[in-house]
């Protein structure tokens, strides 16, 4: 059984992990409608998941899983980011190919 202690991926929810997210869901009594679903996993079982574009959330009811579902919130926020272009510096504009 995992605890607290034991490591925490946050990651993509894929094709295979559809059922255990349906499950968690269930579980819940959450409604994750979207398609693309980040997925908090400790010891091999998925505890939470989100929705990125929404922001719905499904957790264990069973297991603490207030910091899993923090993460996955920050997580979501770093990908809703706009990416910035690096500027390089002038002087290393025509030396360094793009």
């Amino acid at each position: 059984m995992a605890t607290e202690l034991d490591p925490m991926t946050i990651r993509y929810a894929g094709a295979i992990d559809a059922r255990a997210v349906s499950q968690l869901a269930e579980l819940d009594g959450a409604h994750l409608p979207d398609r693309e679903v980040l997925v908090a996993e400790i010891g091999g079982s998925i505890v939470a998941a989100l929705a990125v574009s929404s922001g719905a959330v499904a957790a264990d009811p069973f297991r603490r899983t207030a910091c899993a579902v923090d993460l996955l919130r920050m997580r979501a926020r770093q990908l809703d980011r706009p990416r910035r272009r690096v500027r390089l510096p002038r002087a290393l504009r025509g030396v360094l190919p793009v």
